[in-house]
């Protein structure tokens, strides 16, 4: 279950609300670590993120999808299976890949 106000009223939940700036601050952490790195290693970046305990508990911080719960007028409970994250995190980690690459061919 997401809130326990269950969206009354709302369209979007603020988990939804938060996915950008979240994966801002994820493709920023990224960077860094890349950056701290040797050349061969740059390119590694799964590997450097396993090194730094993100790939173990990927799942729990960037969920694919959540329940959105809402309670409507006739106080019945609807359930939607939304997508959160999707494969959001692993599309930011293959364009800091390329990214790098593109840089060490320069």
């Amino acid at each position: 279950r997401c809130c326990a106000l269950e969206h009354n009223g709302r369209e979007r939940c603020d988990r939804e609300r938060l996915r950008t700036p979240i994966l801002g601050i994820y493709a920023q952490y990224c960077r860094r670590i890349v950056s701290d790195q040797s050349d061969e290693a740059k390119l590694g970046i799964t590997h450097l993120l396993s090194s730094e305990g993100i790939e173990q508990d990927k799942e729990r911080m960037f969920p694919r999808f959540f329940e959105f719960v809402t309670t409507l007028d006739d106080l019945t409970t609807s359930v939607q299976i939304r997508e959160l994250f999707g494969p959001l995190p692993e599309m930011v980690e293959e364009r800091i890949r390329v990214s790098l690459a593109a840089h060490n061919d320069l």
